[in-house]
C-alpha cells in the first residue's frame, strides 16, 4: 500500500513539474520573441522584462528538469560533478538575474513616478544597466 501512494505522489509531482515547466518555456518564449520582433515593443521597461524571461527560461530549461529528475525519480545526483556544479551555478544566476531585474524595474518606475518631468532612463541606460545585472 505505501508503494502505490508514493508511486501516485510521484506521478503527481512528475505533472506538476512538467505542467510548469511547459508554462515557463512556452511564456518565456512569447516575451522573449514577441520584445524581439517587434520594435516598438523594446522600452526600457520591455528590456527589463525580456532580461527577466531570460532568466527564467535558464532557470526552465536547465535547472527544473534536472532537479526534478534527480529529486523526484532517483533520489540521487547521476549527472556527474560537472553538471552539478553548472546547475547549481544556472539556480543562482537565474534567480539573481530576476531579482535584480525586478530591482531595476522598480527603480525606473520609482524615478519616473517621484520626478515626472525629468527624462526617462534611456535604452543605452536600460542595456548599460542589464549588463551589470
Amino acid at each position: 500500500m505505501e508503494s502505490f501512494s508514493l508511486q501516485a505522489k510521484h506521478i503527481f509531482y512528475i505533472v506538476l513539474y512538467s505542467t510548469i515547466s511547459v508554462a515557463a518555456v512556452g511564456g518565456n518564449s512569447i516575451v522573449i520573441y514577441l520584445i524581439a520582433k517587434y520594435r516598438r515593443m523594446r522600452s526600457v521597461t520591455n528590456l527589463f522584462l525580456l532580461n527577466c524571461a531570460l532568466g527564467d527560461l535558464l532557470m526552465a530549461l536547465l535547472c527544473i528538469p534536472f532537479t526534478s529528475i534527480s529529486n523526484l525519480l532517483l533520489d540521487s545526483w547521476i549527472f556527474g560533478l560537472f553538471m552539478c556544479h553548472l546547475i547549481t551555478y544556472a539556480q543562482a544566476v537565474s534567480v539573481f538575474v530576476s531579482a535584480y531585474t525586478l530591482v531595476a524595474i522598480s527603480f525606473d518606475r520609482y524615478i519616473a513616478i517621484i520626478y515626472p518631468l525629468r527624462p526617462r532612463m534611456t535604452r543605452r541606460h536600460g542595456l548599460q544597466l542589464i549588463g551589470v545585472i
